[in-house]
């Protein structure tokens, strides 16, 4: 089922492909931002300023600053991702992602899965 999830060649694929690489939390890499990718290191911090659908402030789990050490196959997706926005994985016209619920659900039905979501990649 991963490979199928990651291998559809749909706009949503790179994020895709980053949360079976690296099993990183949905929220979190809907959040991040060029300048936080740093020498191989994802650095994963509160935004005060940072647009949300519930207003302005994120913080990731636990409210906890990290440095993610990234995989090769993890900065590859980088490679193929256009920097039209501060964000790395955003909407075609730049904004933030609030959520993947459409798209996730057409991409299941398109590879015929029917019991898979998005936190299953962390297992």
């Amino acid at each position: 089922e991963v490979s199928a999830l990651i291998s559809d060649q749909r706009k949503i694929q790179p994020l895709i492909q980053f949360l079976a690489f690296t099993g990183c939390r949905l929220g979190e890499a809907i959040q991040m931002e060029w300048e936080n990718i740093l020498d191989g290191f994802w650095v994963i911090q509160r935004k005060p300023e940072c647009p949300t659908r519930y207003g302005k402030g994120w913080s990731p789990k636990w409210g906890k600053k990290r440095q993610i050490l990234l995989f090769p196959e993890a900065l590859r997706v980088f490679d193929f991702q256009p920097r039209i926005s501060r964000f790395v994985f955003p909407k075609l016209d730049g904004n933030r992602r609030d959520s993947l619920s459409r798209s996730w659900k057409t991409l299941k039905y398109r590879q015929g899965i029917l019991d898979f979501q998005i936190k299953d990649f962390r297992t």
